[in-house]
């Protein structure tokens, strides 16, 4: 079994907060603006990574 190179970081308030902002904006996008569940949001992340 490998092991990993780095410790895992402590979690920080401010890490929670975007993770949840991030899992909010993700709820309302597939609930409310049509998007077309995780494969869609998947895309988007991907062509704002790439500049696509």
């Amino acid at each position: 079994m490998r092991r990993p190179s780095t410790e895992p970081a402590e979690p920080t308030l401010l890490g929670l907060v975007q993770h949840r902002a991030e899992v909010e904006r993700a709820c309302f996008q597939r609930a409310f603006a049509g998007h077309d569940g995780r494969a869609g949001i998947l895309r988007e992340r991907i062509d704002r990574t790439t500049g696509a």
